[in-house]
């Protein structure tokens, strides 16, 4: 009861204020609005119910609770038993552990007519996808630090029947990479002489921007233009084709691998492949692109995909896939 005392306390009816100016500001078209940022933001200062859902949300993640998670979502989702695992288990292999999660920045979203629309939050440079049927949202973005890199959670809260908030819509972001933004890949494009370390690097950072159905950053738009006046996904492929003498080569891109970035090549093979022949194939397709230089001492490795005839290049055969490291490639990188 002493600690509670010492917390500022909500006042009456501000969230309805802020509404009822959102109200008069964005009566024609829909807007957002910048409430607060900053891991020192109290919002129990903006409203107690707000305050309550988004400091348990960050319990349950920092404790590792994954039961106290589930009721934090709208009822009208019916989201599985398995949300909190399914939140959690990604953060953990990610970012390492112990997390530090922290409030970043606090929005309130308006639509006058309750419509879905795509609203720009012009401050922090983001575009934000509502959810239909409500006027007034508010956009929580959170931090997340670990020892390996750094993401961002945002989560899209509506009120529930009994005026209580609820998760209605949750992104999680990688933030960095290896402990490099966004910027530093770019950067790492821009040094780069041959224009395949160009496209892999802006692809990088265009993974980094990537914010599914709940966000969309003008920035990465921005590099995949860059990337395309480089290269294109298949101009990359013809390229392999034409320096392997390898037709049956059909895709590539790049992934974030544990150790570095990785390339992953999908080729088609006229039969199943045992395990052992999977591996003896990726070798000698790693051994190539290391000598073109397009794996290094630094990379990840090569995620090796061998697709049966008829099967689409565009995802995983039915085969699977598998990741193999330098090491495991037989490649020196000493």
């Amino acid at each position: 009861i002493f600690v509670l005392s010492l917390l500022p306390q909500a006042q009456a009816g501000e969230l309805k204020k802020i509404e009822k100016n959102l109200a008069k500001s964005y009566s024609q078209n829909p807007g957002c609005e910048l409430l607060a940022k900053g891991p020192k933001v109290e919002l129990l200062t903006i409203d107690k119910n707000l305050h309550r859902l988004v400091q348990s949300f960050q319990s349950a993640l920092l404790e590792d609770e994954e039961d106290e998670i589930r009721p934090l979502f709208h009822p009208q989702l019916k989201v599985k038993s398995d949300i909190g695992s399914r939140i959690l288990a990604p953060l953990k292999f990610t970012y390492g552990q112990p997390l530090d999660i922290t409030l970043y920045r606090l929005f309130a979203l308006y639509s006058p007519n309750g419509d879905k629309k795509v609203i720009p939050c012009s401050e922090d440079q983001v575009l934000v996808a509502n959810i239909f049927g409500y006027k007034l949202q508010i956009g929580v973005w959170l931090q997340v630090l670990g020892p390996k890199d750094a993401g961002r959670i945002f989560l899209i809260l509506t009120p529930r029947p009994d005026d209580q908030w609820a998760i209605s819509a949750i992104h999680l972001q990688q933030w960095s990479y290896h402990q490099k933004d966004v910027q530093h890949w770019i950067k790492m494009a821009q040094a780069a002489e041959d224009p395949v370390s160009q496209y892999m690097w802006l692809d990088i950072a265009q993974k980094l921007l990537e914010g599914g159905s709940l966000l969309k950053f003008p920035l990465r738009d921005e590099i995949k233009t860059a990337q395309s006046n480089i290269l294109t996904p298949s101009q990359w492929v013809s390229l392999a084709q034409e320096k392997l003498k390898n037709p049956d080569l059909a895709y590539l891109g790049t992934i974030l691998a544990p150790k570095g970035p990785g390339i992953v090549a999908r080729v088609y093979h006229p039969k199943s492949l045992t395990l052992e022949e999977t591996r003896t194939h990726c070798r000698q397709l790693g051994k190539q692109f290391y000598n073109l230089a397009w794996l290094t001492k630094d990379s990840g490795g090569l995620r090796c995909d061998f697709l049966l005839p008829g099967e689409p290049a565009t995802r995983e055969g039915r085969q699977g896939s598998q990741l193999m490291e330098l090491n495991d490639l037989g490649l020196q990188t000493k």
